[in-house]
């Protein structure tokens, strides 16, 4: 997922995302990397698991500096559809 290629990074997010849960892991360790198509791909894709141990990572993500990378945690929200994520968005 470090890749520079924006398309190989885009790959590399859904083939986790096909993994499941067990790319959760990887996926939180990388959610605050500096790059931001990485952080936008990994909300994207947080949302793609649907596992609600994602949310609070989620929510988190809603404070980031970039709108869209807000935009696609707002959205993995909506896909998991945990109560928790009522109040913060």
């Amino acid at each position: 997922m470090k890749d520079s290629d924006n398309k190989m990074q885009n790959a590399a997010a859904y083939a986790i995302a096909n993994i499941g849960r067990t790319a959760l892991s990887d996926l939180t360790k990388n959610a605050t990397d500096k790059n931001d198509n990485m952080r936008s791909n990994i909300a994207r894709v947080l949302g793609g698991i649907g596992d609600k141990s994602a949310v609070p990572l989620l929510i988190k993500m809603l404070g980031d500096k970039q709108w869209w990378i807000r935009g696609n945690a707002a959205n993995s929200l909506g896909k998991i559809k945990d109560e928790a994520a009522i109040s913060p968005m």
